[in-house]
């Protein structure tokens, strides 16, 4: 849809073969995964997950084998894009962020730099992990893209998750929960506390 107006860009049946949007890599490029079932088969057999960069008429114009049972967490057109936030075959998180239509790491973090889930912020210069709420859940926190450097950590409280990083400014919005300590961490109880915090 166009905005302001909301007039439809394509009308009919979407391409049978796009799943799961991820949102625009390009301002005229989206990216998708493949259909549940080609995924489903993907993960199943650890094949290439497929991805998908259609246009605004929703005709595929391009596809990325990525690595198997990678997930793809954020999309950023500023900058073209994509941050990975896990291979589900590890235990540790792992953080690369890929730039199109190279499809080559633009950046990749270790296992000592605790992501959460990626969000993409100040136009593409910056990228932000949070999580939810737990005992030993990291300090919501943000990278410089391209030195790699960490720029800022938010220790007033852990976790930050459900948040929000303004795509073209430095503002970071998280939510504080509180946790009433159970007997494991199961048990743990929680409530909302305050919400706002800021990047800069």
């Amino acid at each position: 849809y166009a905005i302001p107006g909301g007039a439809l860009w394509k009308q009919g049946e979407p391409d049978p073969r796009l799943g799961m949007m991820l949102g625009f890599v390009e301002t005229h490029l989206g990216v998708a995964y493949a259909r549940q079932g080609e995924s489903d088969l993907a993960e199943r057999y650890h094949a290439p997950r497929i991805l998908y960069i259609f246009d605004l008429t929703g005709r595929i114009v391009d596809e990325w084998r990525a690595p198997p049972l990678w997930w793809f967490a954020a999309a950023n057109p500023d900058r073209h894009l994509l941050a990975v936030s896990k291979d589900i075959r590890q235990s540790e998180p792992i953080c690369p962020i890929f730039g199109y239509p190279s499809k080559t790491v633009v950046q990749e973090w270790s296992h000592d730099h605790p992501f959460g889930r990626p969000n993409f912020a100040d136009a593409g210069k910056t990228v932000c992990g949070f999580g939810s709420y737990g005992r030993a859940v990291p300090f919501a926190a943000c990278w410089d893209i391209d030195t790699g450097k960490k720029i800022a950590e938010f220790k007033r409280f852990r976790g930050g998750d459900p948040a929000s990083v303004s795509s073209r400014a430095s503002r970071i919005i998280l939510t504080h929960i509180r946790n009433y300590r159970g007997i494991t961490q199961e048990f743990d109880m929680h409530s909302y506390h305050d919400r706002v915090d800021r990047k800069s």
